[in-house]
């Protein structure tokens, strides 16, 4: 295995350009830890970097480039590659979703993931974007993880909500909670938790120990409070620890976040969507990033959304994107830096 640079070629999508996506990727840009850390490509569309650049008073000289393989990345000057999508200057207006910023946010993930097909960049970091619009706009895929999932449905990936100590995974996500519990199923959570297991021993955990979060209240209380425990989450635990995974469960989940953020479990397998968002962004909202393992290169996102209503306003905190591109590299290096003193 060779040895590869420490410093991975992050690219950032702006997102919705009506939204604060540009103008929280400037002021990333006017951020020197994230030059030490990473070499930061921007991709997005000049005229919309050029005014959420003037939102930000910042003159840094921008950088047309094609390939990363062209960029200059020292600080104070930002390389941007573009897009064959063009807006007008009237089109885009802040905090005014539109069909026209859909296909423009929609054309800058192709370009990223086109990016990362051919290996120009290690880790993908991608600003916000709004469903509705993109339905408006004809989209099939309507979100970031269905795009994704559109060019790269061959293989597996695994999704992480990531924040400070806490780990967490997603058996299921955007679907109702009656849907949610409606999936649930033995031998799917079995295959969930074999994945976590990989992914983690992937960043360098060699002995994971996993927790099933608890879909009722006491987890259950033994039947008092539902049956999904005693049908589902206890002959999943058991049949994961029978094929050797270090599972326990399932652990009542107003408790499990407590527990793995004092050391007990290096993951948590949650049931829905918001049992894991909750914790996480509560515990530190601008800390929580959402990340994908699997792809030919780190996927990463923030998670929040555009927020058109204080979108050109200059007051939109950039730190869950810094965080989501810092995240994003840590995660590159522990799956592929080789250490130190190996051949």
């Amino acid at each position: 295995m060779k040895r590869l640079p420490v410093k991975p070629t992050v690219a950032i999508t702006l997102g919705d350009p009506a939204g604060v996506g540009p103008e929280i990727c400037a002021s990333c840009m006017m951020d020197k830890e994230i030059y030490e850390k990473v070499n930061p490509i921007l991709v997005g569309d000049k005229k919309t970097l050029e005014k959420a650049l003037r939102l930000k008073n910042c003159d840094y000289p921008i950088q047309i480039i094609e390939y990363p393989s062209q960029g200059n990345y020292q600080y104070g000057v930002i390389n941007l590659i573009q897009t064959d999508c063009q807006i007008e200057d009237d089109e885009i207006t802040y905090g005014e979703p539109s069909v026209a910023g859909a296909k423009m946010a929609h054309s800058l993930i192709i370009k990223a993931i086109e990016l990362g097909k051919v290996g120009g960049v290690d880790v993908i970091s991608t600003s916000p974007i709004n469903k509705e619009t993109f339905a408006q706009a004809g989209f099939t895929e309507k979100d970031h993880t269905a795009i994704f999932k559109k060019y790269y449905g061959n293989i597996t990936t695994t999704s992480m909500f990531h924040c400070k100590e806490l780990k967490v995974f997603h058996y299921t996500r955007h679907m109702s909670l009656k849907q949610a519990i409606e999936a649930l199923d033995v031998d799917q959570i079995v295959a969930s938790v074999k994945k976590i297991n990989a992914t983690l021993q992937g960043v360098g955990v060699k002995h994971p120990v996993i927790a099933v979060a608890a879909l009722n209240p006491h987890a259950s209380d033994n039947g008092m409070f539902g049956d999904e425990e005693e049908k589902f989450l206890i002959p999943a635990v058991a049949k994961c620890r029978e094929a050797g995974l270090n599972v326990e469960g399932p652990v009542p989940a107003d408790a499990v976040f407590y527990l793995q953020r004092n050391g007990n479990y290096d993951g948590v397998l949650t049931l829905y969507h918001d049992q894991g968002h909750i914790a996480c962004k509560t515990y530190d909202f601008e800390k929580s990033v959402s990340l994908t393992f699997g792809l030919p290169f780190m996927r990463t996102t923030v998670d929040h959304g555009t927020a058109y209503n204080i979108a050109g306003k200059g007051v939109a905190s950039y730190e869950n994107l810094k965080e989501a591109i810092l995240v994003g590299a840590e995660y590159w290096r522990l799956q592929n830096v080789v250490p130190q003193g190996h051949k």
